[in-house]
């Protein structure tokens, strides 16, 4: 038995949905952070611990993956990675609390499809 099966079990037990399991709610404002996804359910592509190595996925395809796993009421778990931007004023890019930090591009640059959110 793999260990997403025994995971499924257990998140069977709870009902259908999604859990936020790490990460954190998405900013009412798209343009201060770029948020990066991985979602685990039954279909997932990898099982086990490899999941975390996951390529993370853009917002718009993992809100609308989110939106179908529920429509099937298929558990899943919810993991992203929240990043501020570039070009926004209120960072300041010379602090040394920010200066080793990973950056997202600022919102007008970044490729990524814009959801309904109007995050990306």
């Amino acid at each position: 038995m793999s260990t997403f099966q025994l995971d499924y079990e257990f998140l069977s037990k709870f009902g259908n949905g999604g859990w936020l399991i790490s990460g954190s709610h998405m900013h009412p404002n798209p343009r201060l952070y770029k948020y990066k996804w991985q979602i685990y359910w039954r279909d997932s592509p990898r099982e086990g611990s490899s999941f975390l190595e996951m390529e993370p996925m853009a917002t718009e395809k993992a809100l609308v993956l989110i939106d179908w796993l529920k429509s099937k009421n298929e558990p899943h778990l919810i993991s992203n990675t929240r990043l501020r931007r570039r070009g926004v004023a209120i960072w300041d890019l010379n602090s040394p609390a920010l200066t080793d930090k990973a950056w997202a591009p600022a919102y007008d640059d970044d490729p990524d499809p814009i959801h309904s959110t109007g995050h990306r």
